[in-house]
């Protein structure tokens, strides 16, 4: 982030070969020129990996780590070797399905498996992170602590069932794995912090979460008085979360939705409040939080937050405030148009906002405002040529279904109707 440091892959010593290998190279201020950092100089780099082009490159947020990606050395093909007969061989015992097997082809020859660089002190360690048991890497906000999943042993499960992994805690400094959950279908996820890793258990449908410091696990929603899934799934498998806002600064507590509110939970599950005071559920209100500003990962766990709102039962869509540090209270209404309101962000330095609305005869253009959203000014013309057309309307009505149930719908209507 400070602009001092660079890394870039290169096969510029081995370009000439027919497959030629990549190498990483590093650049630090007010060096002269780059120096290679694998694989020739990482100690206990594999013999049988290379460097990988296709591996994002990222610094930790210290710039004390440097993460790239490995993959099997290139191979020269074989000299005058007849074009090969192309034969799809499928074994019952395969992971995948053959279609599935094609399908995910290109993706697999690009995959890589992540590795990290310290810059110590008085040397550069380098350790790798993903096994081809463990494929998969993800680092928390800061770097400093990383998750491994793997589905492999329960890919043959995906043509009947729904998709598992395995979780482990990954350790930076040497690789070492510790699971902490097995077989789970919805995986995990780091808090910023790195602090806690948090899922959703489909089989009592609740969240949970597990401190990462001591391995211990706490209940946070299963004694709670509403559901966390989905009210409404329809479908013969398990019902989908309605998840997460995400977590307030310092690991403090996790915002969790409901179909209609937010929940204010403290990791530990000790502590719980309904941060937008059962206003959703009672008049059929969706709140969900809107991250004005995308670089920042925690939640402000004082000052407004801004609320997105859809009416479930008019669609019409707003924006709502409400303050995690004020007593518990009914968010307060900004604004609600019968329109569908979105992406909305605001100026990092001032209280202007920019958003979108949108109808079926009204394209999305971006609109400018103030706080309050009043007065808002329409700043783009990006569908200009509608105005060209004779255009349809959109309508929301009710019907009785053949079960006697009564649905909304939309009754698209043509122009002139």
């Amino acid at each position: 982030e400070k602009g001092g440091q660079l890394a870039f892959t290169s096969d510029r010593d081995d370009y000439k070969a027919d497959k030629s290998a990549s190498k990483l190279y590093h650049w630090a201020a007010p060096a002269s020129v780059a120096t290679e950092l694998a694989p020739a100089a990482a100690k206990g780099f594999p013999a049988d990996m290379a460097v990988s082009e296709n591996g994002k490159l990222q610094f930790s947020k210290d710039g004390g780590r440097l993460f790239f990606g490995i993959a099997p050395a290139p191979k020269p093909e074989p000299k005058d070797a007849p074009d090969p007969i192309k034969v799809d061989i499928w074994n019952w015992r395969d992971p995948f399905l053959q279609p599935m097997q094609k399908s995910q082809a290109e993706e697999e020859k690009k995959r890589t498996l992540m590795c990290v660089v310290h810059f110590l002190p008085k040397e550069r360690k380098f350790v790798q992170l993903a096994t081809a048991a463990f494929p998969d890497i993800t680092l928390s906000e800061d770097a400093k602590v990383a998750l491994g999943s793997s589905d492999l042993p329960y890919r043959q499960l995906v043509s009947w069932d729904t998709g598992y992994e395995d979780i482990h805690v990954v350790n930076l400094a040497d690789g070492s794995k510790k699971r902490v959950l097995e077989k789970t279908p919805n995986g995990a996820r780091l808090s910023p912090g790195g602090a806690w890793l948090y899922y959703f258990d489909g089989l009592d449908n609740a969240w949970r979460t597990y401190r990462i410091a001591d391995g211990k696990a706490f209940d946070l929603t299963a004694k709670l008085p509403v559901r966390f899934d989905d009210e409404e799934w329809d479908t013969p498998d398990d019902p989908s979360p309605y998840g997460v806002a995400g977590w307030t600064d310092g690991d403090k507590a996790l915002l969790v939705y409901d179909r209609y509110d937010i929940w204010e939970i403290s990791p530990d599950g000790a502590r719980s409040r309904m941060v937008t005071n059962g206003l959703g559920r009672k008049a059929k209100l969706a709140f969900r939080y809107v991250r004005l500003d995308p670089e920042k990962p925690a939640i402000p766990a004082a000052g407004p937050l801004v609320l997105q709102v859809t009416n479930e039962k008019t669609r019409a869509t707003g924006a709502y405030r409400v303050d995690l540090s004020a007593p518990t209270a009914d968010p307060a209404k900004i604004v609600m148009l019968d329109k569908q309101l979105g992406g909305i962000l605001k100026a990092r330095n001032a209280e202007v906002y920019v958003h979108t609305q949108q109808r079926f005869d009204e394209f999305p253009d971006l609109w400018v405002s103030g706080p309050d959203f009043a007065s808002a000014r329409k700043v783009s013309d990006a569908n200009s040529q509608q105005a060209e057309y004779n255009w349809g309307k959109a309508e929301l009505i009710e019907y009785t279904n053949a079960d006697g149930k009564r649905l909304p719908a939309v009754l698209i209507k043509p122009e002139d109707f």
